[in-house]
């Protein structure tokens, strides 16, 4: 076993939870579950979005229509905005209940498409006409954009799964990732809960960066920034709930407010 980001052996005990244990690469710093969960239950457990463990996770959420002007906000920030940014065809992968393809389907004119594994999220984004596969490798087609948005810490095989979206990619075709900046945090830091089994992995963003560059993509914009107000205070509150019920630390909420979100804008070379 090696570290599912940088390939390295050598990885030590990071934290557990859930009847799961996460191990920390000791170059690149990631964190990731280990021993790794096995194919076909993973895929049948995002397919109902019900996970196993010392407690049922069920990971199904719901439709946020205030995401939309937080990811307007986002394309503004990464130099994306609605009149520069010319596309013809985006695929979203982990699509959800479609937030992210509906605002570039309005505002960009643009030809979405997306995957999702989940049969009921799938079900609501070919009710609104977004041709959705369950699998990336039911994708024979090539975009012009490619999205991965609050997904990385999903991915079984993240290393696979870029050089997957790099042959989906037309030449100098943009990648946008979404994930986490948070793999450099001690335990004690980190947010919680991980959401064992569903987050695989957590990075940082050099390690992000460098596994994105090894796979033929060069980084052109890297913004580190903090969601809508509305959104932290939210999760604030739900850190102080999940305190008082003693499912986290204390220790964790001072740092429930400090956690940013990565976005990453590369091209494929």
């Amino acid at each position: 076993m090696s570290c599912v980001i940088c390939n390295s052996p050598k990885f030590k005990n990071y934290d557990t939870e859930n009847g799961y244990a996460y191990m920390q690469c000791s170059v690149c710093t990631s964190i990731f579950l280990y021993p790794r969960l096995d194919s076909t239950n993973r895929d049948l457990a995002v397919s109902m979005g019900v996970h196993p463990g010392e407690k049922a996770l069920l990971t199904t959420g719901k439709y946020y229509k205030n995401k939309q002007k937080e990811y307007g906000t986002v394309l503004k920030k990464l130099g994306l905005d609605y009149t520069g940014f010319n596309i013809s065809s985006c695929l979203d992968i982990g699509a959800g209940y479609g937030e992210w393809v509906l605002l570039l389907r309005n505002k960009l004119n643009a030809k979405c498409y997306a995957i999702e594994p989940q049969t009921l999220k799938r079900e609501k984004l070919i009710s609104k006409d977004i041709p959705c596969w369950a699998d990336i490798k039911d994708v024979n087609m090539q975009f012009d954009t490619i999205s991965l948005l609050n997904v990385f810490s999903h991915l079984l095989q993240p290393i696979d799964t870029i050089k997957k979206i790099h042959t989906l990619l037309n030449q100098n075709g943009f990648f946008i990732v979404q994930t986490g900046n948070t793999s450099h945090l001690k335990a004690h830091q980190h947010p919680k809960p991980y959401l064992a089994p569903d987050h695989l992995q957590f990075s940082t963003k050099e390690s992000l960066a460098n596994l994105l560059e090894n796979q033929g993509f060069k980084i052109i914009k890297t913004v580190e920034m903090r969601t809508q107000n509305h959104y932290l205070h939210r999760q604030f509150y739900k850190a102080v709930a999940k305190w008082v019920l003693q499912k986290i630390p204390f220790s964790n909420l001072c740092y429930a407010n400090k956690v940013s979100d990565l976005w990453v804008l590369c091209q494929k070379v």
